[in-house]
């Protein structure tokens, strides 16, 4: 039996992991472009460590959990053709397959950008230090480090940046543009409120209701979103952190499957269950849809009955910076701040790295 996976997100890597754990001698074949698995929850670190770091070759993770990795990207407009042979063409080769799962994951916006302002994808391929340090060559008596995005990531290495130029001494303002009224709108009220009050307390300019639109030399220009009017900022150095959407959004039913396609599944980012489980784009909620889909892929080839997604998330933590970071934890109401939810988080983030080396904590 032959299974392929494309993707090697959280979702990918998951469903992989469990897949060789429950299905000794299925062959295994993961299609993604990238010769390797990214860490995306650390990527905000990057500006204090090389982003080589949180890089795990498929190459190796492919020897470790058995299963061949080949550079491809998936054409979901395909799909339908992919779906009706139980066939992928690449580059003149013919994969047949017996189950397929699509982890294609979510992309942020393509937005323009210029020498200065740099986006998840340069992050990825290039070292952030090195970033700030060509920024600080420039001569100019008034630095300023815009970052675009109010979400998780954009307020991650916001702070990330905060502490690093204060720990080197180096000197600029800050600014947060944020498309939303106010801050992680779609957590507990608590957790941007205590956002808010470090950008405060760190003098860091925020303007909510306000999108990026284009780059023109050290300006950028912006659109306030009550009005319509567009208004023109200088910054130095500028990242972008919008949000990320599925593109396209594969619908599946209750037990991971695509619908209207008996053996093509779908986990992480770009999969929407009709279940009763969480469904946000996060790694928590992709780890679980990749065991879940490997789980039922086991299941169905044995003629078992598959099993129903209904995982909920066990808290969400976003870090402001080393050791402080902000969150909920078990339940919504129960929001942690400061060390103790720098702790909570590090301790998922091990949790995930056990998982990838094949030891599995996941017990919910």
């Amino acid at each position: 039996m032959r299974i392929v996976v494309a993707g090697g997100g959280y979702g990918g890597l998951a469903c992989l992991t469990e897949l060789r754990r429950r299905i000794s001698d299925a062959e295994l074949v993961l299609l993604d472009p990238e010769d390797n698995h990214l860490k995306m929850t650390h990527l905000h670190e990057t500006v204090r460590r090389p982003v080589q770091d949180y890089l795990f070759s498929y190459q190796q993770l492919g020897k470790r959990n058995c299963f061949e990795h080949i550079a491809h990207s998936f054409d979901h407009e395909q799909l339908d053709s992919i779906a009706s042979s139980s066939v992928i063409h690449i580059d003149g080769n013919s994969l047949a397959f017996d189950y397929l799962v699509l982890a294609t994951g979510a992309r942020p916006p393509r937005l323009p950008k210029g020498q200065f302002v740099f986006d998840r994808d340069d992050l990825r391929t290039q070292n952030t230090a090195e970033i700030v340090k060509k920024f600080l060559s420039k001569d100019e008596p008034d630095r300023v480090v815009t970052v675009g995005g109010g979400g998780p990531s954009g307020i991650q290495i916001l702070f990330e940046l905060v502490h690093h130029f204060k720990t080197k001494n180096f000197k600029a303002r800050f600014r947060l543009v944020d498309r939303d009224g106010s801050l992680l709108e779609e957590f507990p009220q608590k957790i941007g409120s205590y956002v808010l009050e470090k950008l405060q307390k760190a003098d860091i300019e925020y303007l909510p209701e306000t999108e990026y639109m284009s780059v023109d030399g050290d300006r950028l220009n912006l659109r306030k979103l009550s009005n319509g009017q567009t208004i023109s900022v200088a910054s130095g150095l500028t990242f972008l952190f919008p949000g990320v959407r599925a593109n396209p959004e594969l619908r599946c039913d209750r037990f991971g499957r695509i619908n209207d396609f008996e053996n093509i599944y779908a986990a992480g980012d770009c999969a929407r269950f009709d279940s009763r489980g969480d469904d946000q784009l996060t790694a928590q909620v992709a780890v679980r849809q990749g065991k879940l889909v490997a789980s039922n892929i086991d299941r169905t080839s044995r003629g078992a009955r598959p099993l129903e997604y209904f995982f909920k998330e066990l808290g969400y933590v976003v870090s402001l910076g080393p050791l402080d970071a902000v969150g909920w934890l078990l339940s919504k109401n129960n929001v942690v701040q400061g060390l103790p939810a720098f702790a909570v988080k590090e301790l998922v983030e091990a949790q995930y790295d056990l998982f990838v080396a094949g030891i599995d904590t996941y017990i919910i």
